[in-house]
């Protein structure tokens, strides 16, 4: 069984947030997580993070931009 301090455990938070994480890994986090005092708000406060930076409106991009894109994309700038 894998103990993570609370550095490793931080480190290891948005591959873990991601389900980047092997199994063991993820099962380490979350015995860490469940054991100390100190990262659930730290858990909390990056998923409310992640919660509003998901509700924001999509950008759009200005006008010409695609016109722009297709025109460098059929003559592209000689490299130097």
């Amino acid at each position: 069984m894998v103990t993570l301090t609370c550095a490793e455990a931080r480190g290891l938070i948005f591959d873990y947030l991601d389900g980047e994480l092997d199994t063991s890994s993820a099962r380490a986090v979350e015995r860490h997580r469940d054991r100390c005092q100190n990262c659930p708000p730290l858990v909390s406060a990056i998923l409310a993070m992640l919660g509003r930076l998901r509700s924001l409106p999509e950008p759009a991009p200005d006008e010409g931009f695609l016109s722009r894109l297709g025109a460098i994309a059929l003559n592209p700038p000689d490299p130097q």
